[in-house]
């Protein structure tokens, strides 16, 4: 379970949360497309690369991604709110209530 604030933000077991968490990188862009079949926990962008943690149960087909599978550590920390800006600051999951 990840919290913070108060809040339940991810609730499930480590390896669910692990199996359906990866990191894309890929050329600068817009990631509003990757948005309708994803759901983005995080998303930084330098001068030539876009990079997005996201949270899905499906495959990446857009081949301008490279996926990159992470740990823990790196989920809980995107979660909480470090390495780059949050996608949607008022976005809260909580699976808990919804299992």
């Amino acid at each position: 379970m990840i919290l913070a604030h108060a809040r339940t933000l991810l609730a499930a077991p480590i390896d669910e949360i692990v199996a359906s968490h990866v990191l894309l990188t890929g050329p600068r862009s817009d990631i509003a497309k990757l948005g309708r079949h994803h759901e983005i926990v995080r998303a930084t962008d330098t001068q030539r690369q876009t990079s997005v943690l996201v949270r899905s149960t499906s495959r990446v087909f857009d081949a301008s991604w490279e996926v990159h599978e992470i740990d823990l550590e790196e989920i809980v920390l995107a979660y909480l709110g470090y390495g780059g800006a949050p996608a949607s600051p008022d976005r809260v999951l909580d699976e808990a209530v919804a299992r």
